[in-house]
């Protein structure tokens, strides 16, 4: 099996009927057999029309270090630390950092 063609479109394209036979102009100038999509798009292609086979790939993610992944999360999205800036006549041993 080889990959005769591949089309980009942007994210959250509103298909039409004419959409669909560039689509399958494309493949059978290219000599593809069958056609596939994401399960995303196959939800807005399901009321159209093909003369081409259609299959749609199920994308499955696995992580391996669960934890590890867990905790780039937390880093990127939750700690946000901030300063509070030295106040004049204070010490350095009063100024305190919240994390």
């Amino acid at each position: 099996m080889r990959v005769a063609s591949s089309l980009d479109l942007p994210d959250h394209h509103i298909y039409r009927q004419e959409d669909i036979a560039h689509i399958e102009g494309l493949a059978r100038r290219n000599g593809a057999k069958a056609m596939i999509t994401t399960a995303k798009d196959a939800v807005k292609l399901s009321n159209f029309k093909f003369e081409i086979p259609l299959y749609v790939v199920e994308i499955e993610m696995t992580l391996d270090d669960e934890a590890a992944f867990a905790e780039m999360l937390l880093v990127l999205f939750c700690w946000r630390p901030f300063f509070i800036a030295p106040v004049k006549g204070l010490h350095d041993e009063d100024v305190h950092q919240n994390t």
